[in-house]
């Protein structure tokens, strides 16, 4: 799936803009808390539709980076980045989730690392209440990965994976274990089902998985490699619903 498929980075509609698009929210604090009152008074602001963006990843992949280029600020990040002070300090930057709106109604979430060592120590540091049925830190940390994950794909219209290098199969299984966690989604009986299974499966409303690999080898550009890649994808995660619903976007769009 590539970004101007899901209509990420179009121009902006002049006719469209309303939200204040220089206004960075904490949505989620590092606690999994939500702030709904700071994101009502920017997502009540217009009536018309968002496509929401949200992005998962490991710690120093640059998930911020990347969003600060989906919302056109090339010179200055305009998501706080991870600095060298933090880098050497193993800290993350962000903590919890970010919204951002940009001018072309595009909804831009940034997350905290998951499966983070930062995030764990963070967790220790400031003795943070464990909630009831988690015995430790380090389940904690686990169980808040998956749901701030599981969050993401069931709000954005598209999610993305940033990592350092592919396959990264600790990440890979992680997401595998999100889609078998993930909420099935209530059937929509106002509309006509086009077919006996095509309501309440676990693929309605599955976000659009893009896979950015930041520190990409020049060996993976070649024809071979990618081909190598896509069948390694293929086998990991034909039973997934990041699969199924990839092949069902691209046969969408070759019918369009």
């Amino acid at each position: 799936t590539t970004a101007a498929a899901a209509g990420i980075g179009a121009r902006p509609d002049d006719s469209a803009v309303t939200a204040d698009a220089s206004e960075r929210l904490k949505l989620i604090d590092e606690r999994m808390r939500f702030n709904i009152e700071q994101a009502q008074t920017v997502l009540t602001e217009a009536p018309s539709s968002y496509l929401v963006v949200g992005i998962l990843g490991c710690q120093g992949v640059g998930k911020s980076r990347i969003m600060s280029l989906l919302h056109h600020n090339d010179k200055e990040p305009f998501f706080p980045v991870q600095g060298s002070d933090l880098f050497s300090s193993i800290t993350h930057e962000t903590a919890g989730v970010d919204l951002a709106v940009t001018r072309e109604r595009v909804i831009l979430l940034d997350t905290q690392p998951v499966l983070s060592c930062s995030v764990l120590d963070r967790m220790i540091r400031n003795e943070a209440p464990l909630p009831p049925g988690i015995v430790s830190f380090e389940q904690y940390m686990e169980v808040q990965s998956h749901q701030l994950a599981i969050f993401l794909f069931s709000v954005c219209h598209v999610v993305i994976v940033a990592q350092d290098w592919v396959p990264d199969t600790h990440l890979w299984r992680f997401l595998l274990t999100v889609d078998m966690l993930k909420p099935i989604a209530a059937p929509d009986f106002s509309q006509p089902s086009t077919s006996a299974a095509g309501s309440g499966d676990r693929d309605s409303g599955c976000a659009e998985c893009i896979f950015v690999v930041n520190k990409a080898a020049r060996s993976l550009f070649a024809k071979d490699a990618q081909q190598q890649l896509q069948s390694f994808a293929h086998t990991y995660f034909s039973h997934s619903n990041y699969w199924r619903h990839s092949n069902n976007s691209q046969q969408q769009q070759q019918q369009q």
